[in-house]
Protein backbone atom coordinates (compact mmCIF):
# COMPACT_ATOMS: atom_id res chain seq x y z
CA UNK A 1 0.00 0.00 0.00
CA UNK A 2 1.12 3.35 -1.32
CA UNK A 3 0.49 6.41 1.47
CA UNK A 4 0.66 9.91 1.23
CA UNK A 5 0.26 12.45 4.04
CA UNK A 6 -0.27 16.20 4.01
CA UNK A 7 -3.06 18.51 3.29
CA UNK A 8 -5.63 16.23 1.06
CA UNK A 9 -8.31 17.77 -1.37
CA UNK A 10 -10.97 15.30 -1.62
CA UNK A 11 -12.80 17.41 -4.37
CA UNK A 12 -14.47 20.36 -2.37
CA UNK A 13 -11.92 20.98 0.43
CA UNK A 14 -8.42 20.42 1.86
CA UNK A 15 -8.20 17.47 5.17
CA UNK A 16 -4.75 17.28 7.23
CA UNK A 17 -4.28 13.75 7.35
CA UNK A 18 -2.92 10.81 5.04
CA UNK A 19 -4.23 8.42 1.77
CA UNK A 20 -3.56 5.06 2.12
CA UNK A 21 -3.66 3.56 -1.96
CA UNK A 22 -3.84 -0.24 -2.24
CA UNK A 23 -4.84 -1.35 -5.74
CA UNK A 24 -8.12 -0.09 -7.20
CA UNK A 25 -9.33 1.17 -3.27
CA UNK A 26 -8.40 4.53 -1.66
CA UNK A 27 -8.38 5.14 1.86
CA UNK A 28 -8.76 8.64 3.48
CA UNK A 29 -7.24 8.62 7.23
CA UNK A 30 -7.06 11.80 9.60
CA UNK A 31 -3.82 12.15 11.85
CA UNK A 32 -1.20 10.61 11.83
CA UNK A 33 -0.22 7.72 8.80
CA UNK A 34 -0.08 4.26 9.79
CA UNK A 35 3.48 3.83 7.94
CA UNK A 36 5.80 6.22 6.90
CA UNK A 37 4.44 7.96 4.03
CA UNK A 38 5.94 7.59 0.39
CA UNK A 39 5.73 11.60 -0.03
CA UNK A 40 3.97 14.30 1.59
CA UNK A 41 2.98 17.71 0.90
CA UNK A 42 -0.48 19.22 -0.56
CA UNK A 43 -2.50 15.59 -1.88
CA UNK A 44 -4.94 16.56 -5.11
CA UNK A 45 -6.47 13.71 -7.00
CA UNK A 46 -5.29 14.16 -10.96
CA UNK A 47 -7.70 15.60 -13.01
CA UNK A 48 -8.69 14.74 -16.17
CA UNK A 49 -7.82 16.95 -19.22
CA UNK A 50 -10.79 16.75 -20.36
CA UNK A 51 -10.29 18.07 -24.08
CA UNK A 52 -7.42 17.97 -26.57
CA UNK A 53 -6.19 17.34 -29.95
CA UNK A 54 -3.23 15.40 -29.24
CA UNK A 55 -2.61 15.23 -33.19
CA UNK A 56 -1.77 18.63 -33.35
CA UNK A 57 1.31 18.19 -31.27
CA UNK A 58 3.01 17.50 -34.10
CA UNK A 59 2.91 21.19 -35.48
CA UNK A 60 4.14 22.97 -31.87
CA UNK A 61 6.45 25.33 -32.54
CA UNK A 62 5.16 26.69 -36.27
CA UNK A 63 3.70 29.91 -36.39
CA UNK A 64 -0.15 29.72 -35.88
CA UNK A 65 -2.23 32.48 -37.35
CA UNK A 66 -4.62 33.52 -35.02
CA UNK A 67 -7.53 33.53 -36.56
CA UNK A 68 -9.76 30.46 -35.71
CA UNK A 69 -11.78 29.44 -38.69
CA UNK A 70 -8.24 30.57 -40.86
CA UNK A 71 -6.62 27.53 -38.53
CA UNK A 72 -9.42 25.08 -37.40
CA UNK A 73 -12.29 25.04 -39.43
CA UNK A 74 -12.72 21.47 -41.48
CA UNK A 75 -11.90 20.19 -44.07
CA UNK A 76 -9.73 22.84 -45.26
CA UNK A 77 -8.60 24.79 -42.56
CA UNK A 78 -4.58 25.02 -41.55
CA UNK A 79 -4.21 22.69 -39.21
CA UNK A 80 -6.40 19.72 -41.36
CA UNK A 81 -4.20 20.88 -44.09
CA UNK A 82 -0.91 19.61 -42.13
CA UNK A 83 -3.10 16.57 -40.66
CA UNK A 84 -2.93 15.30 -44.21
CA UNK A 85 0.19 16.30 -45.18
CA UNK A 86 2.12 15.44 -42.40
CA UNK A 87 3.59 11.03 -42.15
CA UNK A 88 1.77 8.99 -39.79
CA UNK A 89 5.31 8.85 -37.73
CA UNK A 90 5.65 11.69 -37.26
CA UNK A 91 2.19 12.45 -35.93
CA UNK A 92 1.82 9.58 -34.05
CA UNK A 93 5.75 10.48 -32.30
CA UNK A 94 4.39 14.34 -31.54
CA UNK A 95 0.99 12.37 -29.87
CA UNK A 96 3.08 10.36 -27.64
CA UNK A 97 5.43 13.45 -26.53
CA UNK A 98 2.35 15.38 -25.56
CA UNK A 99 0.44 12.66 -23.56
CA UNK A 100 3.64 11.23 -21.86
CA UNK A 101 3.72 14.71 -20.82
CA UNK A 102 0.60 15.14 -19.77
CA UNK A 103 0.97 12.19 -17.45
CA UNK A 104 4.13 13.15 -15.81
CA UNK A 105 2.70 16.88 -15.23
CA UNK A 106 -0.13 14.88 -13.25
CA UNK A 107 -2.77 14.04 -15.09
CA UNK A 108 -5.57 11.54 -14.45
CA UNK A 109 -6.33 11.01 -17.93
CA UNK A 110 -7.08 13.11 -21.25
CA UNK A 111 -10.30 12.98 -23.34
CA UNK A 112 -8.78 13.69 -27.40
CA UNK A 113 -11.02 14.84 -30.13
CA UNK A 114 -9.48 12.71 -32.63
CA UNK A 115 -9.58 13.49 -36.77
CA UNK A 116 -8.92 10.71 -38.75
CA UNK A 117 -11.64 8.04 -38.48
CA UNK A 118 -10.31 5.15 -37.65
CA UNK A 119 -6.79 5.20 -38.39
CA UNK A 120 -6.76 8.43 -36.23
CA UNK A 121 -8.20 6.66 -32.73
CA UNK A 122 -5.90 3.87 -33.26
CA UNK A 123 -2.82 5.46 -33.41
CA UNK A 124 -4.07 7.80 -30.00
CA UNK A 125 -4.55 4.63 -28.39
CA UNK A 126 -1.29 3.18 -29.42
CA UNK A 127 0.16 6.96 -28.02
CA UNK A 128 -0.76 6.37 -24.87
CA UNK A 129 1.33 5.51 -22.28
CA UNK A 130 0.48 2.44 -19.97
CA UNK A 131 -2.41 2.94 -17.55
CA UNK A 132 -3.12 6.56 -18.51
CA UNK A 133 -6.70 6.28 -19.69
CA UNK A 134 -6.90 8.42 -23.47
CA UNK A 135 -10.57 8.42 -24.10
CA UNK A 136 -10.78 9.00 -28.19
CA UNK A 137 -13.85 10.92 -29.40
CA UNK A 138 -13.55 10.32 -32.98
CA UNK A 139 -15.29 11.60 -35.96
CA UNK A 140 -15.48 10.14 -39.52
CA UNK A 141 -12.81 11.13 -42.40
CA UNK A 142 -15.12 11.94 -45.05
CA UNK A 143 -17.80 13.92 -45.28
CA UNK A 144 -20.91 11.36 -45.63
CA UNK A 145 -19.71 8.16 -44.18
CA UNK A 146 -21.88 5.05 -44.92
CA UNK A 147 -23.50 3.20 -41.71
CA UNK A 148 -20.85 0.56 -42.06
CA UNK A 149 -17.98 2.84 -41.83
CA UNK A 150 -19.41 5.04 -39.02
CA UNK A 151 -20.05 1.82 -36.78
CA UNK A 152 -16.36 1.03 -37.34
CA UNK A 153 -16.16 4.14 -36.15
CA UNK A 154 -18.09 4.23 -33.33
CA UNK A 155 -16.24 0.34 -32.32
CA UNK A 156 -13.10 2.02 -33.08
CA UNK A 157 -13.66 5.16 -30.11
CA UNK A 158 -14.91 5.84 -26.88
CA UNK A 159 -17.64 8.20 -28.38
CA UNK A 160 -17.81 10.72 -31.69
CA UNK A 161 -16.24 14.49 -31.13
CA UNK A 162 -18.21 16.93 -33.65
CA UNK A 163 -16.20 19.87 -34.61
CA UNK A 164 -19.45 22.05 -34.40
CA UNK A 165 -23.24 22.05 -35.41
CA UNK A 166 -21.89 24.79 -38.13
CA UNK A 167 -19.17 22.94 -40.25
CA UNK A 168 -21.97 19.98 -41.37
CA UNK A 169 -25.23 19.49 -42.25
CA UNK A 170 -27.56 19.38 -39.34
CA UNK A 171 -28.73 15.80 -40.58
CA UNK A 172 -25.41 15.11 -40.01
CA UNK A 173 -24.59 16.05 -36.81
CA UNK A 174 -28.03 14.07 -35.80
CA UNK A 175 -27.04 11.03 -37.40
CA UNK A 176 -23.34 10.72 -35.72
CA UNK A 177 -25.20 11.84 -32.69
CA UNK A 178 -27.50 9.30 -32.73
CA UNK A 179 -24.76 6.32 -33.53
CA UNK A 180 -22.75 7.15 -30.11
CA UNK A 181 -26.02 7.15 -28.31
CA UNK A 182 -27.22 3.87 -29.80
CA UNK A 183 -23.78 2.40 -28.75
CA UNK A 184 -24.07 3.72 -25.31
CA UNK A 185 -20.91 5.99 -26.51
CA UNK A 186 -20.41 9.13 -25.53
CA UNK A 187 -21.22 12.34 -28.06
CA UNK A 188 -20.03 15.64 -27.66
CA UNK A 189 -19.34 18.80 -29.33
CA UNK A 190 -17.51 22.00 -29.92
CA UNK A 191 -20.05 24.97 -29.48
CA UNK A 192 -20.21 28.84 -29.96
CA UNK A 193 -16.46 29.05 -29.84
CA UNK A 194 -16.01 31.92 -32.01
CA UNK A 195 -19.34 32.58 -33.12
CA UNK A 196 -22.63 31.85 -31.56
CA UNK A 197 -24.76 28.85 -32.55
CA UNK A 198 -28.23 28.55 -31.72
CA UNK A 199 -28.69 26.70 -28.19
CA UNK A 200 -31.69 24.78 -28.87
CA UNK A 201 -29.71 22.95 -31.36
CA UNK A 202 -27.52 22.20 -29.31
CA UNK A 203 -29.47 20.91 -26.64
CA UNK A 204 -31.26 19.07 -29.35
CA UNK A 205 -28.22 16.67 -29.63
CA UNK A 206 -28.39 15.72 -25.84
CA UNK A 207 -24.27 15.81 -26.03
CA UNK A 208 -22.50 14.64 -22.74
CA UNK A 209 -20.30 17.69 -22.66
CA UNK A 210 -20.00 20.74 -24.82
CA UNK A 211 -16.55 22.39 -25.05
CA UNK A 212 -16.13 26.23 -25.61
CA UNK A 213 -19.08 28.13 -25.66
CA UNK A 214 -16.74 31.71 -24.78
CA UNK A 215 -19.77 33.43 -27.89
CA UNK A 216 -22.80 31.97 -25.81
CA UNK A 217 -24.76 34.39 -23.88
CA UNK A 218 -25.49 34.01 -20.08
CA UNK A 219 -29.27 32.75 -21.21
CA UNK A 220 -27.30 29.95 -22.97
CA UNK A 221 -25.40 28.84 -20.49
CA UNK A 222 -28.38 29.11 -17.77
CA UNK A 223 -30.10 26.32 -20.89
CA UNK A 224 -27.44 23.87 -20.93
CA UNK A 225 -27.02 23.90 -16.85
CA UNK A 226 -30.76 23.33 -16.94
CA UNK A 227 -30.14 20.71 -18.92
CA UNK A 228 -27.65 19.35 -17.00
CA UNK A 229 -24.99 19.43 -19.64
CA UNK A 230 -21.31 20.11 -18.21
CA UNK A 231 -18.88 22.42 -20.35
CA UNK A 232 -15.06 22.09 -20.76
CA UNK A 233 -13.28 24.93 -20.97
CA UNK A 234 -9.81 25.50 -23.00
CA UNK A 235 -8.61 28.99 -21.68
CA UNK A 236 -5.08 29.28 -23.02
CA UNK A 237 -6.01 28.17 -26.33
CA UNK A 238 -9.31 30.28 -26.46
CA UNK A 239 -6.59 33.27 -25.38
CA UNK A 240 -4.58 32.65 -28.74
CA UNK A 241 -7.87 33.14 -30.72
CA UNK A 242 -8.34 36.61 -29.06
CA UNK A 243 -11.45 34.53 -27.04
CA UNK A 244 -12.07 34.54 -23.50
CA UNK A 245 -12.90 31.31 -21.80
CA UNK A 246 -16.61 31.28 -19.86
CA UNK A 247 -15.17 30.27 -16.44
CA UNK A 248 -16.97 32.80 -14.12
CA UNK A 249 -20.22 32.99 -16.26
CA UNK A 250 -20.55 29.70 -16.72
CA UNK A 251 -20.01 28.53 -12.95
CA UNK A 252 -22.53 31.37 -12.13
CA UNK A 253 -24.78 29.95 -14.16
CA UNK A 254 -24.76 26.85 -12.62
CA UNK A 255 -22.77 24.58 -14.95
CA UNK A 256 -21.11 21.79 -13.72
CA UNK A 257 -17.79 23.16 -15.17
CA UNK A 258 -14.27 20.57 -16.53
CA UNK A 259 -10.74 22.22 -18.04
CA UNK A 260 -9.20 21.19 -21.12
CA UNK A 261 -6.10 22.68 -22.94
CA UNK A 262 -7.21 22.14 -26.71
CA UNK A 263 -4.75 22.30 -29.40
CA UNK A 264 -1.32 20.53 -29.00
CA UNK A 265 0.24 23.37 -31.40
CA UNK A 266 -0.65 25.71 -28.86
CA UNK A 267 -0.46 24.43 -25.19
CA UNK A 268 0.18 21.76 -23.32
CA UNK A 269 -1.42 18.94 -21.77
CA UNK A 270 -1.46 20.41 -18.51
CA UNK A 271 -4.33 21.72 -16.94
CA UNK A 272 -2.81 22.73 -13.84
CA UNK A 273 -1.98 25.62 -15.87
CA UNK A 274 -5.25 26.53 -17.37
CA UNK A 275 -6.68 26.96 -13.64
CA UNK A 276 -3.56 29.05 -12.92
CA UNK A 277 -4.37 31.31 -16.33
CA UNK A 278 -8.00 31.52 -14.89
CA UNK A 279 -6.49 32.53 -11.67
CA UNK A 280 -4.61 35.24 -12.82
CA UNK A 281 -6.98 36.96 -14.42
CA UNK A 282 -9.32 36.83 -10.94
CA UNK A 283 -12.16 34.41 -12.31
CA UNK A 284 -13.46 33.03 -9.35
CA UNK A 285 -11.83 31.98 -6.02
CA UNK A 286 -9.42 29.47 -5.45
CA UNK A 287 -11.60 26.69 -3.72
CA UNK A 288 -14.11 26.95 -6.94
CA UNK A 289 -11.07 26.70 -9.23
CA UNK A 290 -9.81 23.58 -7.12
CA UNK A 291 -12.83 21.82 -7.61
CA UNK A 292 -13.53 22.53 -11.11
CA UNK A 293 -10.00 21.76 -12.05
CA UNK A 294 -9.86 17.82 -9.95
CA UNK A 295 -13.91 17.19 -10.32
CA UNK A 296 -15.17 19.23 -13.10
CA UNK A 297 -13.21 16.97 -15.81
CA UNK A 298 -14.71 13.40 -14.27
CA UNK A 299 -18.16 15.15 -14.29
CA UNK A 300 -17.97 16.05 -18.05
CA UNK A 301 -18.09 12.44 -18.31
CA UNK A 302 -21.13 12.09 -16.59
CA UNK A 303 -19.29 9.19 -15.12
CA UNK A 304 -18.24 10.61 -11.90
CA UNK A 305 -18.88 7.77 -9.38
CA UNK A 306 -16.85 5.26 -11.14
CA UNK A 307 -13.80 7.81 -11.73
CA UNK A 308 -13.17 10.55 -9.25
CA UNK A 309 -10.54 9.01 -7.57
CA UNK A 310 -11.81 9.28 -3.76
CA UNK A 311 -14.91 7.60 -4.72
CA UNK A 312 -15.55 3.74 -4.61
CA UNK A 313 -13.74 1.98 -7.56
CA UNK A 314 -11.88 4.98 -8.86
CA UNK A 315 -9.21 5.47 -10.56
CA UNK A 316 -6.43 5.95 -7.41
CA UNK A 317 -4.22 8.87 -8.88
CA UNK A 318 -2.94 11.66 -6.98
CA UNK A 319 -0.68 14.40 -7.58
CA UNK A 320 1.54 15.61 -5.01
CA UNK A 321 3.04 19.34 -4.25
CA UNK A 322 5.54 20.96 -2.18
CA UNK A 323 3.77 22.17 0.66
CA UNK A 324 4.29 26.27 0.20
CA UNK A 325 2.51 27.29 3.61
CA UNK A 326 -1.20 27.65 1.62
CA UNK A 327 -2.21 25.00 -0.06
CA UNK A 328 -4.19 26.66 -2.94
CA UNK A 329 -1.10 28.84 -3.49
CA UNK A 330 0.77 25.28 -3.39
CA UNK A 331 -1.36 23.88 -6.24
CA UNK A 332 -2.65 27.28 -8.06
CA UNK A 333 -0.23 29.66 -7.45
CA UNK A 334 3.09 30.74 -9.80
CA UNK A 335 5.63 28.73 -7.60
CA UNK A 336 3.58 25.43 -7.57
CA UNK A 337 6.26 22.69 -7.71
CA UNK A 338 4.63 18.82 -8.37
CA UNK A 339 7.15 16.54 -6.53
CA UNK A 340 6.03 13.29 -7.14
CA UNK A 341 2.36 11.38 -9.27
CA UNK A 342 1.38 8.28 -7.59
CA UNK A 343 -1.25 5.82 -10.11
CA UNK A 344 -2.33 2.63 -8.63
CA UNK A 345 -2.30 1.13 -12.91
CA UNK A 346 1.02 1.98 -13.66
CA UNK A 347 4.20 3.02 -12.46
CA UNK A 348 5.23 6.10 -10.31
CA UNK A 349 5.73 8.84 -12.58
CA UNK A 350 8.53 11.40 -11.49
CA UNK A 351 7.98 14.61 -13.53
CA UNK A 352 10.67 16.78 -15.33
CA UNK A 353 12.42 19.15 -13.29
CA UNK A 354 11.33 22.72 -14.02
Amino acid sequence: MHVLAGRIHDGTRFVEGWLGIDGSSVQLGRGRPPRPPLAEGVVVPCPLNAHTHAGDAAFAGRAIPRDLATVVAPPDGLKHRWLRQTPTDELAAGMRDHLRAAAGAGMGGIVDFREGGVEGARLLRAAAPPGFPAIVLGRPDTANPSDAELAELVRACDGIGLSAIRDVPWQHARRLARAARNAGKLFALHASEGVREPIERILDLAPDFVVHMCAATDDDLRALASAGIPLVVTPRANEHWGLSAPFARARKAGCVVGLGTDNAMLADGDVFAEARRLRERGAAPDDALLESLTLGGWKALNREASVNPLAPGGVPAFAVFDDLGDPFESVLGARARLSRVVRAAAPEVKPDAR
